[in-house]
Protein backbone atom coordinates (compact mmCIF):
# COMPACT_ATOMS: atom_id res chain seq x y z
CA UNK A 1 0.00 0.00 0.00
CA UNK A 2 1.32 3.31 -1.04
CA UNK A 3 2.75 5.32 2.14
CA UNK A 4 0.88 8.23 1.05
CA UNK A 5 -3.13 6.44 2.12
CA UNK A 6 -4.84 7.53 4.91
CA UNK A 7 -7.76 5.74 5.72
CA UNK A 8 -10.51 9.08 6.92
CA UNK A 9 -11.40 9.75 10.45
CA UNK A 10 -14.64 9.63 12.06
CA UNK A 11 -14.89 13.08 14.39
CA UNK A 12 -14.42 11.86 17.30
CA UNK A 13 -10.81 11.33 16.70
CA UNK A 14 -10.51 15.13 15.32
CA UNK A 15 -12.59 17.00 18.08
CA UNK A 16 -10.49 19.87 19.35
CA UNK A 17 -8.63 19.58 22.17
CA UNK A 18 -8.54 22.54 25.29
CA UNK A 19 -6.09 24.68 23.97
CA UNK A 20 -7.79 24.70 20.55
CA UNK A 21 -11.74 25.81 22.39
CA UNK A 22 -11.76 28.90 20.97
CA UNK A 23 -9.84 27.99 17.62
CA UNK A 24 -11.93 28.83 14.04
CA UNK A 25 -12.70 24.96 13.57
CA UNK A 26 -11.89 25.07 9.60
CA UNK A 27 -8.54 26.25 10.69
CA UNK A 28 -8.18 23.51 13.17
CA UNK A 29 -9.34 20.92 10.54
CA UNK A 30 -7.16 22.26 8.08
CA UNK A 31 -3.78 22.00 10.75
CA UNK A 32 -4.90 18.13 11.15
CA UNK A 33 -5.48 17.46 7.34
CA UNK A 34 -1.63 19.14 6.69
CA UNK A 35 -0.15 17.70 9.84
CA UNK A 36 0.61 21.07 11.35
CA UNK A 37 -1.54 20.28 14.79
CA UNK A 38 1.37 20.71 17.04
CA UNK A 39 3.13 23.65 15.10
CA UNK A 40 -0.37 25.70 16.03
CA UNK A 41 -0.53 24.11 19.28
CA UNK A 42 2.73 25.84 20.05
CA UNK A 43 1.68 29.04 18.32
CA UNK A 44 -1.76 29.18 19.94
CA UNK A 45 0.05 28.02 23.62
CA UNK A 46 2.53 30.58 23.77
CA UNK A 47 5.04 27.86 23.94
CA UNK A 48 7.18 29.29 20.84
CA UNK A 49 7.12 32.53 21.96
CA UNK A 50 10.56 34.50 21.66
CA UNK A 51 11.22 38.05 22.66
CA UNK A 52 7.31 38.83 22.62
CA UNK A 53 7.16 37.54 19.10
CA UNK A 54 5.77 33.81 17.75
CA UNK A 55 8.84 32.05 16.42
CA UNK A 56 9.63 33.05 13.28
CA UNK A 57 10.99 29.46 12.04
CA UNK A 58 8.00 28.14 13.45
CA UNK A 59 5.74 30.13 11.78
CA UNK A 60 7.58 30.14 8.96
CA UNK A 61 7.33 25.86 9.02
CA UNK A 62 3.83 26.44 9.48
CA UNK A 63 3.36 28.86 6.11
CA UNK A 64 5.63 26.37 3.92
CA UNK A 65 3.26 23.07 5.23
CA UNK A 66 -0.12 25.53 3.94
CA UNK A 67 2.27 26.77 0.80
CA UNK A 68 2.86 22.68 -0.04
CA UNK A 69 -1.06 22.02 0.53
CA UNK A 70 -1.70 24.31 -1.75
CA UNK A 71 0.44 23.31 -4.66
CA UNK A 72 -1.02 20.14 -3.88
CA UNK A 73 -4.71 21.13 -4.74
CA UNK A 74 -3.54 23.02 -7.62
CA UNK A 75 -1.78 19.28 -8.58
CA UNK A 76 -4.59 17.20 -8.47
CA UNK A 77 -7.47 19.28 -9.93
CA UNK A 78 -4.85 20.62 -12.46
CA UNK A 79 -4.70 16.29 -13.06
CA UNK A 80 -8.44 16.31 -13.03
CA UNK A 81 -9.05 19.09 -15.01
CA UNK A 82 -6.92 16.92 -17.95
CA UNK A 83 -9.34 13.93 -17.20
CA UNK A 84 -12.21 15.99 -17.80
CA UNK A 85 -11.01 17.27 -21.22
CA UNK A 86 -10.18 13.79 -22.85
CA UNK A 87 -13.42 12.66 -22.08
CA UNK A 88 -14.51 15.30 -23.46
CA UNK A 89 -12.34 15.02 -26.91
CA UNK A 90 -13.87 10.91 -26.39
CA UNK A 91 -17.30 12.28 -26.79
CA UNK A 92 -16.65 14.98 -29.49
CA UNK A 93 -14.69 11.92 -31.33
CA UNK A 94 -17.86 9.24 -30.51
CA UNK A 95 -20.11 11.83 -32.25
CA UNK A 96 -18.50 13.23 -35.43
CA UNK A 97 -17.75 8.95 -35.95
CA UNK A 98 -21.67 7.97 -35.53
CA UNK A 99 -22.61 11.30 -37.36
CA UNK A 100 -20.39 10.14 -40.42
CA UNK A 101 -22.30 6.85 -40.77
CA UNK A 102 -25.39 7.83 -40.12
CA UNK A 103 -24.88 10.15 -42.83
CA UNK A 104 -23.34 7.60 -44.99
CA UNK A 105 -26.03 5.62 -44.48
CA UNK A 106 -28.99 8.02 -44.86
CA UNK A 107 -26.76 9.48 -48.29
CA UNK A 108 -26.89 5.54 -49.35
CA UNK A 109 -31.01 5.12 -48.40
CA UNK A 110 -31.92 8.71 -50.78
CA UNK A 111 -29.56 7.24 -53.77
CA UNK A 112 -31.14 4.03 -53.89
CA UNK A 113 -34.63 5.48 -53.25
CA UNK A 114 -33.66 7.69 -56.55
CA UNK A 115 -32.53 4.82 -58.47
CA UNK A 116 -35.40 2.88 -57.36
CA UNK A 117 -37.49 5.52 -59.02
CA UNK A 118 -34.76 6.03 -62.46
CA UNK A 119 -35.49 2.16 -62.87
CA UNK A 120 -38.95 1.64 -62.49
CA UNK A 121 -39.57 5.36 -65.03
CA UNK A 122 -37.21 3.66 -67.40
CA UNK A 123 -39.00 0.09 -67.44
CA UNK A 124 -42.47 1.96 -67.63
CA UNK A 125 -40.76 3.91 -71.09
CA UNK A 126 -39.29 0.89 -72.25
CA UNK A 127 -42.80 -0.71 -72.56
CA UNK A 128 -41.98 -3.43 -70.23
CA UNK A 129 -44.16 -5.81 -68.20
CA UNK A 130 -45.66 -4.25 -64.78
CA UNK A 131 -43.84 -7.48 -62.72
CA UNK A 132 -40.05 -6.14 -63.66
CA UNK A 133 -41.45 -2.43 -61.96
CA UNK A 134 -42.60 -4.85 -59.05
CA UNK A 135 -38.97 -6.65 -58.98
CA UNK A 136 -37.17 -3.42 -58.57
CA UNK A 137 -39.71 -1.65 -55.92
CA UNK A 138 -39.42 -4.62 -54.15
CA UNK A 139 -35.41 -5.02 -54.14
CA UNK A 140 -35.29 -0.92 -53.92
CA UNK A 141 -37.38 -1.23 -50.44
CA UNK A 142 -35.59 -4.19 -49.21
CA UNK A 143 -32.43 -2.85 -49.27
CA UNK A 144 -33.52 0.70 -47.67
CA UNK A 145 -35.06 -1.39 -44.80
CA UNK A 146 -31.37 -3.04 -44.55
CA UNK A 147 -29.95 0.89 -44.58
CA UNK A 148 -32.91 1.42 -42.04
CA UNK A 149 -31.79 -1.57 -39.82
CA UNK A 150 -28.06 -0.53 -40.28
CA UNK A 151 -28.78 3.14 -39.06
CA UNK A 152 -31.05 1.88 -35.83
CA UNK A 153 -28.30 -0.81 -34.85
CA UNK A 154 -25.15 1.57 -35.54
CA UNK A 155 -22.83 1.22 -32.94
CA UNK A 156 -22.34 4.52 -30.85
CA UNK A 157 -20.11 3.14 -28.12
CA UNK A 158 -16.66 2.84 -27.52
CA UNK A 159 -14.70 0.65 -25.23
CA UNK A 160 -12.62 2.83 -22.76
CA UNK A 161 -10.32 1.00 -19.59
CA UNK A 162 -9.62 3.37 -16.75
CA UNK A 163 -6.62 2.03 -15.23
CA UNK A 164 -6.99 4.81 -12.60
CA UNK A 165 -10.34 5.80 -12.09
CA UNK A 166 -10.92 8.58 -9.33
CA UNK A 167 -14.13 8.28 -9.79
CA UNK A 168 -14.25 4.86 -8.45
CA UNK A 169 -11.37 6.06 -6.07
CA UNK A 170 -14.10 8.60 -4.62
CA UNK A 171 -17.04 6.99 -3.86
CA UNK A 172 -15.25 3.28 -2.82
CA UNK A 173 -13.48 5.81 -0.20
CA UNK A 174 -10.17 4.08 -1.58
CA UNK A 175 -6.69 5.71 -2.20
CA UNK A 176 -4.83 2.92 -1.94
CA UNK A 177 -2.78 3.43 -5.23
CA UNK A 178 -1.79 7.16 -3.57
CA UNK A 179 -3.78 9.29 -6.78
CA UNK A 180 -5.09 12.03 -4.03
CA UNK A 181 -2.54 13.92 -1.88
CA UNK A 182 -2.56 12.43 1.68
CA UNK A 183 -3.71 16.48 2.78
CA UNK A 184 -6.32 16.80 0.24
CA UNK A 185 -7.71 13.22 0.66
CA UNK A 186 -7.95 13.98 4.67
CA UNK A 187 -9.92 17.36 3.82
CA UNK A 188 -12.38 15.73 1.36
CA UNK A 189 -13.13 13.00 3.45
CA UNK A 190 -13.79 14.26 6.69
CA UNK A 191 -15.77 17.58 8.06
CA UNK A 192 -14.94 20.16 10.48
CA UNK A 193 -17.70 19.26 13.10
CA UNK A 194 -20.14 17.14 14.01
CA UNK A 195 -22.89 18.96 12.39
CA UNK A 196 -21.47 19.03 8.83
CA UNK A 197 -21.37 16.69 5.53
CA UNK A 198 -17.90 15.93 4.42
CA UNK A 199 -17.56 16.94 0.83
CA UNK A 200 -17.59 13.62 -0.11
CA UNK A 201 -20.70 12.63 0.95
CA UNK A 202 -21.99 16.16 -0.43
CA UNK A 203 -20.72 14.99 -4.24
CA UNK A 204 -21.96 11.27 -3.65
CA UNK A 205 -25.85 12.39 -2.85
CA UNK A 206 -25.38 15.31 -5.40
CA UNK A 207 -23.63 12.74 -8.14
CA UNK A 208 -26.69 9.87 -7.30
CA UNK A 209 -29.45 12.66 -7.61
CA UNK A 210 -28.96 14.21 -10.44
CA UNK A 211 -27.38 12.40 -13.10
CA UNK A 212 -29.97 10.92 -15.72
CA UNK A 213 -28.35 8.35 -16.87
CA UNK A 214 -30.09 4.59 -16.81
CA UNK A 215 -28.01 2.99 -13.59
CA UNK A 216 -26.68 0.36 -15.04
CA UNK A 217 -24.36 3.18 -17.23
CA UNK A 218 -23.69 5.32 -14.48
CA UNK A 219 -22.13 2.21 -13.08
CA UNK A 220 -20.00 2.01 -15.79
CA UNK A 221 -18.41 5.64 -14.99
CA UNK A 222 -17.49 3.86 -11.22
CA UNK A 223 -15.93 0.91 -12.86
CA UNK A 224 -12.26 -0.18 -14.31
CA UNK A 225 -14.00 0.65 -17.75
CA UNK A 226 -16.55 -0.48 -20.55
CA UNK A 227 -18.52 0.45 -23.44
CA UNK A 228 -19.39 4.24 -23.43
CA UNK A 229 -21.21 6.47 -25.71
CA UNK A 230 -21.09 10.00 -26.09
CA UNK A 231 -23.61 11.17 -23.48
CA UNK A 232 -22.06 8.74 -20.76
CA UNK A 233 -18.65 10.74 -21.80
CA UNK A 234 -19.95 14.20 -20.78
CA UNK A 235 -21.14 12.67 -17.80
CA UNK A 236 -17.85 11.49 -16.67
CA UNK A 237 -16.51 14.93 -17.89
CA UNK A 238 -19.34 16.68 -15.63
CA UNK A 239 -18.57 14.31 -12.44
CA UNK A 240 -15.30 15.12 -12.97
CA UNK A 241 -15.79 18.70 -12.86
CA UNK A 242 -17.69 18.56 -9.96
CA UNK A 243 -14.71 16.93 -8.27
CA UNK A 244 -12.43 19.08 -9.14
CA UNK A 245 -14.26 22.24 -7.87
CA UNK A 246 -15.31 20.39 -5.03
CA UNK A 247 -11.11 19.71 -3.88
CA UNK A 248 -10.63 23.68 -5.07
CA UNK A 249 -12.36 24.83 -1.82
CA UNK A 250 -9.65 23.93 0.07
CA UNK A 251 -7.70 26.68 -0.82
CA UNK A 252 -9.94 29.19 0.54
CA UNK A 253 -9.38 27.34 3.99
CA UNK A 254 -5.95 27.64 3.84
CA UNK A 255 -5.81 31.22 2.55
CA UNK A 256 -8.04 31.94 5.44
CA UNK A 257 -5.07 30.09 7.55
CA UNK A 258 -2.32 31.73 6.04
CA UNK A 259 -3.87 35.04 6.87
CA UNK A 260 -4.70 33.76 10.63
CA UNK A 261 -0.83 33.30 11.05
CA UNK A 262 0.21 36.66 9.52
CA UNK A 263 -2.38 38.44 12.19
CA UNK A 264 -1.45 36.21 14.90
Amino acid sequence: MDDSYKEPLSYSSIEKEDWAADLDERIYFLALAIEGKEELREIMTGKAINRGDVDFFLLQKMLQKLNLASLEVSAITSGLDCEEEKAEQLASFLERKVSIKERNLTVAAIITGAAISVVSGAILLAGESDKYIEIAAITGGLVEVWLGLKILRLEKKMAIEHKSNVLQMIRDQDNSQGIFPPSVWYYFNNAPSLEEVSLRDKLIERWDEFHDLPEDEFGVLFSDGGAYDAEMLDTRAELLDQLGAQITLMQQDILRFQRFLLNH
